[in-house]
């Protein structure tokens, strides 16, 4: 380049015309030399500036190319936006809900270009083994963003495989996937978005006997069933629907093949720290002086709240929070309380100008979104791609007396509508929060809170614990209770474990998915039951003095007794967990004498003494499985006679399939140990027990309740 420009100022005679106007020769020289230099600057900058606007050319080429191909499940102006400050997707190998602090997981794991991966390793037509791909991410991690981001670069251009794009919130989406033949499919490449959209996963009304996995591998065998002839295969999806293990294969077998294909699964990467600061110079560039002010507070409200702004879509809609500038963020609840409040009056100053106006259209609009959220909850819409059709969104509006037009209810935003003209929300998210609100509002309503699957509501939960940890002093809710997969382990201890017992002769066992309560019940809540009850079976044993403890001095009678009430109250089959659940739970897929590792220390339990007392529950780390106070505190009671030589039995037959312990008994199970006790009887395979109707200060429970709900 500056052999060019060289070349250009040799015929140029710049210094020969400043001569001629009678400018001295050494300062004509000067003054060539600044011309030059500024003519150089000034051609750099048109030549920048015409590549620049190719370059923005071929990106608008390209997205209304995309656009054209996508429609109707992407707009032209829903393309635009996922392609415009997209930072290329990274993943791992390891689930980052596995980290403790998201944001820090790329310090154990390595991470690589997600598109580069797919389109030279996975699409290429040498690669067999990489036909079925599966991408996890929590919500609002970029699954969409990456698969749109994927289609257009793949597309951008000649390749030798077709590649179509369909999202499962599409109710015909299968249908569309059986119109292309055989002979098309081995030249394509199909991705599928969204695979926890999929109206199927839904539990239906009348009970098919089948558990959430279940439910989920049934739909995705159909589906593999649907797609084995395509060239390659990407299926996004929440990572809560697969295996907690990394290492853990999900292998399907593909019906007219004689092999076995294994879903190679990649897990997002949050966004790092680099990675958002290269977000917010996209949104709002280095040079733009009038975006200063918005990219400080977008700083300052990211190095705040650094665990909940890894999250690409919240980013998204990080306009909406920087508008207060002092704000912090300390749980998700808050950020999109925040978004949802600064939507609403965006919305009401771009229609309404009068105050009174302003306040009366946000009201309504709030309300309009959470009864359509309701609405899609209910039915009408969970099936339909989580949209509600613009017949039944007008009904709702004039049956709740709504003062809204349609088109004041479709902002571009947070709600909006498809191309088919039905309402939706941005994101599930979004959705998820309003359906949060109506749970908070009507929290008083247990039994509609308890028929409530929310299974696929994981955002939901998310919301709900972090506004309500307060459930711990009331009726236990179904975000308080932890779903805990099935699977096989092996319980009891190996011999050379130190401190072991003789009857925890380890063996095989079998257990189904259940929920067991992220905490043992507390003071205040079963202070509830006695209040509405009249239960008082004390023998001058205080429960304990201080609401937030687990409740002490419960006998197993105690325990059972409550458990009864509880259902009854709820409709839900409460009970307590059987010793292999315990168990299995307590080890959250750990061998060791404890689920910390070979030893437990002081901040990791409360035990030996250290406290001299019980501590409020969840004063300590929990396990993987999410599980407080597992480990010491207090024992909890099982619902199984205790056996020495029941493990025997066990073992005998091969694997034990949810056993329950012996058949009849003098004591029943108490597993865990006490905040009295050395750290030998809080490890996993530790077993006592003692009879129903003794009590202690250092024994309470903690609840577990089926998979089946009772209709």
């Amino acid at each position: 380049m500056k052999d060019f420009f060289d070349a250009l100022w040799g015929l140029v005679p710049i210094t020969e015309w400043l001569l001629n106007t009678g400018m001295a020769k050494e300062l004509a020289e000067t003054w060539t030399t600044i011309i030059q230099a500024v003519l150089t600057m000034a051609a750099l900058g048109v030549l920048g500036g015409f590549v620049r606007a190719v370059k923005e050319l071929w990106k608008w080429v390209v997205n209304i190319r995309a656009a054209r191909d996508l429609f109707p499940a992407f707009t032209y102006k829903e393309v635009k936006a996922r392609q415009r400050y997209f930072i290329p997707t990274q993943f791992q190998n390891k689930s980052p809900e596995r980290m403790e602090e998201p944001r820090y997981s790329h310090h154990n794991v390595s991470k690589n270009p997600l598109i580069r991966q797919m389109i030279t390793i996975n699409f290429n037509e040498k690669k067999v083994d990489n036909r079925f791909n599966l991408v996890l991410a929590g919500s609002g991690m970029g699954k969409t963003t990456f698969m749109v981001n994927l289609y257009i670069r793949y597309t951008s251009w000649p390749r030798r495989y077709k590649i179509r794009l369909y999202p499962f919130h599409d109710p015909a989406v299968l249908d569309k996937i059986k119109k292309i033949d055989g002979k098309e499919a081995r030249k394509t490449i199909l991705l599928l978005d969204a695979f926890d959209e999929d109206g199927q996963l839904l539990r239906p009304d009348k009970d098919d006997g089948l558990t959430m996995d279940q439910r989920f591998e049934t739909r995705m065998q159909h589906i593999l069933e649907q797609v084995r002839d395509f060239r390659a295969v990407i299926i996004t999806c929440r990572t809560q629907y697969f295996p907690r293990r990394d290492d853990q294969e999900f292998e399907i077998e593909v019906r007219g093949d004689d092999r076995f294909y294994v879903l190679d699964k990649f897990y997002i990467s949050p966004f790092t720290e680099k990675e958002i600061r290269r977000y917010l110079r996209k949104k709002y560039g280095v040079l733009r002086f009038w975006n200063w002010g918005r990219k400080s507070t977008a700083c300052r409200i990211v190095d705040r709240s650094p665990h909940l702004m890894v999250r690409p879509m919240l980013l998204a809609y990080i306009d909406y929070l920087v508008q207060d500038r002092g704000q912090t963020f300390a749980t998700t609840f808050a950020i999109y309380e925040t978004l949802v409040k600064k939507w609403l009056e965006r919305e009401a100053d771009k229609r309404k100008h009068k105050a009174v106006d302003r306040e009366s259209f946000i009201k309504d609009l709030h309300d309009f979104s959470r009864l359509v959220a309701l609405e899609i909850f209910s039915g009408s819409g969970m099936g339909e791609g989580y949209s509600l059709s613009r017949e039944k969104a007008r009904e709702i509006r004039q049956r709740n007396e709504l003062s809204l037009s349609e088109y004041e209810v479709t902002g571009q935003s947070l709600l909006t509508r498809d191309a088919h003209g039905n309402w939706k929300f941005a994101h599930k998210s979004i959705f998820e929060f309003y359906f949060a609100l109506h749970i908070l509002d009507n929290i008083d309503d247990v039994q509609f809170i308890w028929s409530t699957d929310f299974s696929t509501l994981d955002m939901t939960r998310e919301f709900l614990i972090s506004k309500m940890p307060g459930t711990l002093s009331g009726i236990p809710m179904p975000w308080d209770m932890v779903h805990i997969k099935g699977g096989t382990y092996l319980m009891g201890s190996p011999d050379d474990e130190p401190d072991r017992s003789k009857d925890e002769l380890q063996h095989q066992v079998k257990v189904d998915e259940f929920f067991l309560a992220r905490y043992p019940v507390t003071v205040a809540q079963f202070g509830i039951f006695i209040k509405e009850t009249g239960y008082d079976k004390t023998d001058g044993k205080a429960w304990n003095n201080t609401e937030d403890h687990p409740a002490v001095n419960i006998s197993w009678e105690d325990a059972m007794a409550y458990c009864g009430w509880l259902a009854g109250k709820t409709g839900q089959p409460f009970c307590l967990p059987t010793e292999a659940q315990w168990e299995y739970a307590c080890r959250a897929g750990t061998v060791t004498a404890y689920n910390t590792g070979k030893t437990i220390t002081p901040g990791q339990a409360n035990f030996a003494r250290k406290k001299g007392k019980t501590t409020p529950v969840g004063t300590y780390p929990a396990n993987a499985w999410g599980l407080y106070d597992i480990h010491g505190n207090v024992w909890e009671w099982c619902s199984d006679w205790y056996g020495e030589d029941y493990y025997a039995e066990c073992k005998k037959q091969g694997i034990a399939n949810n056993p329950i312990g012996p058949p009849k008994g003098e004591v029943r199970v108490l597993r865990g140990g006490g905040w009295i006790n050395n750290a030998r009887f809080t490890r996993s395979a530790c077993r006592s027990g003692s009879w129903p109707s003794n009590r202690s200060r250092v024994r309470g429970f903690r609840l577990a309740r089926g998979q089946k709900r009772k209709e």
